[in-house]
């Protein structure tokens, strides 16, 4: 076993690789098919967007914002496909093997929790919902943190798919993991006495950007700050298109965004002192 001075030594088992590469590509058709299903049918006779309409708040951006769904869903198809391609290699390519590792079973994990949370939600166990979401959020904490030792290793297009697709599937889940927390408050009618829907905004957006902040920075990586830059925009929109101008969520939102760009500022500055890695197979 070779170690190089001040790097850690990691061992890669290639038959864990392969199973990995099937598992990873199954469990992502899986949750694809679910998620298809919510549309197509859809499941429980409604569309995911008209269930959010009916836990009305001011948290809730406007509708072309969840089009970011299809964004990360064509990064993790792209990571996927990346992934599986050595699959009948002798040895996967180092790089790769190294990413694998690091996220080992949690993408399986993270895509069933995905595919539960659809079922939850349209058939209304609001509940349960919020506990599969807070399944996939420590998932995709954790993929990210893991992630974050590799990233100096990779580069061009395996770079750009990895870190956005996981990246952006992180900053989103952080807004709607606020969001379905909001919306079990609304449909159980138990918003906190003495504030306002309008103040309840600014507070939930002023703790998702603080969020969003710790975790872009932590797992050194912008684009978790990007989709979260993304949800407050649509917070903006929803907001201005509202008979009444919340102009307190606005400029929350505002404000929040200038967060998440010094975060990501911040992210990009530290990633450079990110620790090396030896890979060693076996």
């Amino acid at each position: 076993m070779e170690t190089l001075t001040n790097t850690e030594t990691v061992v890669i088992s290639t038959s864990k690789i392969k199973t990995l590469q099937v598992l990873n590509f199954v469990f992502f058709i899986i949750m694809v098919f679910m998620n298809g299903l919510a549309v197509s049918l859809p499941l429980n006779g409604k569309t995911t967007g008209e269930l959010s309409n009916k836990y009305p708040n001011l948290f809730v951006p406007t509708g072309l914002t969840f089009s970011i769904w299809s964004v990360i869903y064509i990064l993790l198809f792209a990571f996927c496909i990346y992934q599986i391609r050595s699959l009948f290699s002798r040895k996967p390519e180092p790089h790769l093997a190294m990413i694998l590792e690091a996220i080992g079973y949690l993408f399986i994990l993270n895509a069933t929790f995905n595919a539960l949370w659809i079922l939850t939600w349209h058939y209304e166990i609001l509940p349960l919902s919020i506990l599969v979401m807070l399944g996939i959020l420590v998932t995709l904490i954790q993929i990210n943190k893991n992630l974050k030792h590799v990233q100096p290793y990779i580069s061009g297009g395996l770079k750009f798919v990895v870190k956005a697709s996981f990246g952006l599937y992180f900053g989103w889940i952080c807004i709607a993991t606020i969001a379905n927390v909001t919306a079990i408050l609304v449909g159980y009618g138990i918003m906190p006495v003495g504030i306002s829907g309008q103040s309840w905004a600014c507070i939930m957006i002023l703790i998702g950007s603080c969020i969003g902040f710790i975790a872009t920075i932590n797992v050194r990586n912008g684009y978790v700050g990007l989709a979260i830059i993304w949800a407050l925009i649509g917070i903006i929109v929803a907001r201005n298109k509202d008979v009444i101008y919340y102009k307190y969520v606005v400029y929350s939102a505002a404000f929040g965004i200038l967060i998440m760009i010094s975060a990501m500022l911040m992210a990009s500055t530290l990633q450079m002192f990110t620790r090396r890695k030896t890979i060693i197979e076996e």
